[in-house]
């Protein structure tokens, strides 16, 4: 009886351990992570999901918020397109790239916080109001402090739905001007390569406890677009890595990169 029963427990065991990982779990596991991932397809509507009910918790969105403050200013003037320049004023801050003038794109794609600042303090509380009420980003709520409130945690928003606002933005289907999206699409451009391109914006929340590590955007590929939304807790600032690194884990998970 003894012998059986080592056995069963042996075979239990050995049948445990065969169990396969679920969709992203031996990513956060091996880097003693916590977080979500939320994929989905544009063409079946089909989602790969990675802590649902992590997904469904709002976070501050950081410098993700940049996709949707873009569209905002152009669409307000409060910058003149791709080719609007903001000038320096001398200060010298933390990241040396921030320390010149730039125009859109550059202020983007090095995640300007004095730059998107300036357009807040010009767009002003009532502007955002309206429209993150309208777009139904997160909590809508633009705070007190206009050129803090998607770093100060007083806009919030989760993963899934971080998924449905930028599928509303692929799709076009805000009140926002057909030149306004193309120009977003253009700075938003992270990689191409033979058979994908992604689009996308990092994020980090430095201000939250634990902090928060963001990465949101698409991935187009020959047939088909796939939305991502990926938060994370931060321990350390080595930790920001692993925001392109889940992506990257993901989508070979699914098939798009080998």
């Amino acid at each position: 009886m003894k012998r059986l029963i080592a056995v069963v427990a042996l075979l239990a065991a050995s049948m445990l351990q065969a169990k396969p990982a679920g969709f992203m779990e031996g990513f956060f596991r091996t880097n003693g992570l916590e977080g979500t991932v939320v994929l989905r397809s544009l063409k079946t509507g089909k989602e790969h999901v990675y802590n649902s009910k992590r997904a469904t918790e709002r976070f501050c969105p950081a410098s993700t918020f940049k996709i949707t403050n873009t569209l905002i200013a152009l669409q307000e003037k409060a910058i003149d397109g791709v080719d609007g320049m903001f000038t320096w004023d001398g200060a010298e801050r933390p990241v040396p790239a921030w320390n010149r003038d730039m125009d859109l794109e550059d202020a983007f794609q090095s995640s300007c916080v004095w730059c998107y600042q300036e357009l807040a303090r010009k767009l002003g509380r009532a502007t955002y109001a309206r429209y993150l009420k309208e777009m139904g980003y997160g909590n809508a709520s633009p705070g007190n402090d206009v050129a803090n409130f998607w770093l100060d945690g007083s806009l919030r928003i989760s993963a899934r739905e971080q998924i449905d606002v930028l599928m509303r933005i692929h799709a076009k289907s805000y009140r926002f001007d057909r030149a306004h999206y193309e120009t977003l699409e253009r700075i938003m451009r992270v990689e191409s390569a033979e058979n994908y391109t992604i689009r996308g914006k990092t994020g980090w929340a430095t201000g939250a406890k634990p902090q928060t590590g963001w990465f949101v955007g698409w991935i187009e590929t020959d047939d088909d677009t796939w939305f991502f939304a990926i938060n994370m807790d931060i321990r350390t600032p080595e930790d920001a890595r692993f925001r392109r690194q889940a992506l990257d884990a993901a989508m070979r998970v699914i098939g798009l990169i080998d």
